[in-house]
């Protein structure tokens, strides 16, 4: 697979485009028509095989991004109102970066419905946030989202938000330093935006987990806070997970599980931990760790692992099982079948997870002849 690189020069604004020179108002900081590579100014080099992310800046007064496409495949983004989370960031005095742009959330959905995409051998050319006055910084720019997609070429652009056959891929973009300003009020507003849990320091998502702090924006939902904490695998981040884990409240708990499962990963004592609480005696804690596994691998040992938790003698313990084993139907057949002939097992403990759990997607009824035993099955 062709490397997905970020290449950032930082000068003036282009002085030349297709027709020689650039037009001002033509650009905005959404992506819009894409260009084939021909048209690049000259002083815009981006390498073959490589997604590329050229900016051009000089006194900061204006900054103009390239996003190029040299690889082989079409490549799809993420983007809201056709802006593709490009956001200024920002060296900090300690050496850490930080944003210095807010990011402007909508409400609609439609906002995010269409995703713009690059051919080989196409770019885009927008417009970068470079405040005019502020403190003198290092800066740099950033994508502030972590996945793009493989499309088919004949995918029409109106579609691609709804193909289920996309293939996502990695995505971490970050330009070259270079020097700007920044403004002390973007980097404080950027702190408590939507773009905060998902990428915010540290301390900022903390903060949200214990309730010292919120995010100033609709929809503030401090659950996904701690589930975000599962980003840093610290000893401190474990102290904090192993606190809301006995929490009344089965969100907190539930998202202090999420989290403690995909920072293990990372960490060796947290992976400990978790292993405990999956072989523990505690069922509600079990259960709860057993519905986290989906956010892991799911290698041969740990399905071998749910199935044998089919027959554990609490019940949301074998229905967490079952419930990971029935994520798998549609991309795997055998899969499918095993979970079928579970459906005519004569264990009670078996047949007692179907009572409470449905697989549209994984019991054949009609084949079967049978009706689905589910309570929320229309009536025959």
């Amino acid at each position: 697979m062709a490397r997905f690189v970020l290449i950032a020069f930082l000068g003036l604004a282009a002085e030349k485009s297709i027709s020689g020179e650039l037009e001002p108002q033509a650009l905005s900081n959404r992506l819009t028509k894409a260009e084939p590579v021909e048209h690049l100014p000259d002083h815009v080099q981006t390498p073959e095989g490589e997604l590329s992310f050229f900016a051009d800046y000089n006194d900061g007064s204006r900054v103009v991004l390239y996003l190029v496409n040299r690889t082989a495949r079409r490549i799809g983004f993420f983007a809201q109102d056709s802006d593709p989370f490009v956001k200024l960031e920002a060296l900090d005095p300690s050496g850490e970066w930080e944003r210095a742009q807010k990011h402007r959330s909508s409400s609609c959905g439609n906002s995010i419905m269409f995703m713009p995409s690059l051919r080989p051998g196409e770019f885009f050319r927008f417009l970068g946030y470079s405040p005019g006055d502020g403190e003198p910084r290092t800066v740099r720019y950033r994508v502030f989202h972590d996945t793009a997609f493989l499309l088919n070429d004949d995918t029409p652009a109106d579609q691609v938000f709804f193909r289920e056959d996309r293939e996502a891929i990695p995505l971490n973009l970050l330009s070259n330093a270079g020097a700007g300003r920044v403004r002390a009020a973007d980097i404080e507003e950027a702190r408590r935006d939507t773009l905060a849990i998902p990428f915010g320091s540290f301390a900022t998502i903390r903060d949200f987990a214990l309730g010292t702090a919120r995010g100033d924006f609709d929809g503030f939902f401090r659950p996904n806070a701690i589930e975000a904490l599962g980003r840093f695998p610290t000893d401190e981040s474990l102290a904090l997970l192993r606190g809301f884990l006995s929490d009344n409240d089965f969100q907190t708990s539930g998202a202090a599980m999420r989290a403690l499962a995909k920072m293990a990963l990372k960490h060796e004592p947290a992976e400990k931990f978790y292993q405990e609480l999956l072989g523990g005696d505690d069922a509600h804690l079990q259960a709860s760790a057993i519905l986290a596994m989906d956010g892991r691998p799911l290698t041969d040992e740990t399905i071998r692992f749910a199935k044998e938790q089919l027959t554990h003698d609490d019940l949301h313990v074998r229905a967490a099982a079952m419930s990971i084993l029935g994520r798998q139907c549609k991309r795997d057949a055998e899969m499918k079948a095993f979970i079928n002939s579970l459906y005519d097992d004569p264990d009670p403990k078996i047949q007692s997870v179907f009572e409470i759990v449905l697989f549209p997607t994984c019991i054949n009824y009609q084949e079967r002849g049978r009706k689905d035993k589910s309570p929320t099955a229309p009536a025959p």
